[in-house]
């Protein structure tokens, strides 16, 4: 239930009223583990529902851009690149170039990235690394979301919260544990601990 919570954006008494109906119509049951699952004869339902939100998200991002990639999305909200500057008040800016609200300044891209959220007015150092690593999860960028883990002040549980959302869950972790490992656990993807710390040294990190 927590989890439907979190991935619906509601409050878990809102997720805790809305079961119960689903459970008595069918649409709905609860697995032996105690998650909720859908049954399968509303699976071509949720397809319909999902590739409604898609045809929806691509009609609310072509009012703005020619040329665009949606790279994750949601009912509600959707990450898209692009290389048109789109200043309405919904596309919220965020990749690389936000990097240099927490004092990292990256190289500038054609290439821009923006979050449509009806309702994001908060836009927390946890949320930027999920979307780099949504943008590009190569050694490059992951030691960027490392830099930055290291340099603000991180809420662990909001991190995870936000991994959870944009199904980056166990890229967060590896991240994680490289820096509480100081580079002893890594990934083939995660650099050196040394070339860490000279890139580190580049934007004046502390690990």
């Amino acid at each position: 239930m927590t989890d439907l919570a979190r991935h619906a954006h509601v409050h878990r008494s809102t997720v805790h009223r809305a079961l119960p109906p689903l459970q008595h119509r069918g649409t709905v049951y609860q697995t032996d583990d105690g998650a909720y699952a859908l049954n399968d004869g509303f699976e071509q339902l949720s397809a319909f529902a999902r590739e409604l939100a898609h045809h929806v998200h691509r009609q609310t991002v072509q009012e703005q851009a020619d040329t665009y990639t949606i790279l994750w999305e949601s009912l509600d909200e959707f990450l898209v690149q692009t290389t048109t500057e789109i200043t309405e008040e919904h596309f919220i800016l965020t990749g690389p170039d936000q990097f240099q609200r927490f004092g990292l300044p990256l190289l500038a891209r054609d290439r821009r990235y923006y979050l449509y959220s009806e309702t994001t007015n908060e836009f927390p150092p946890e949320m930027l690394c999920c979307h780099m690593l949504l943008i590009d999860s190569g050694a490059r960028a992951q030691s960027y979301c490392l830099l930055l883990l290291s340099h603000v002040d991180i809420d662990r549980d909001v991190l995870r919260v936000q991994a959870t959302k944009y199904s980056v869950d166990d890229l967060v972790d590896e991240l994680c544990t490289y820096l509480d490992t100081s580079g002893d656990q890594r990934t083939a993807r995660l650099p050196e601990w040394e070339d860490l710390q000279e890139l580190a040294e580049e934007y004046e990190v502390t690990l």
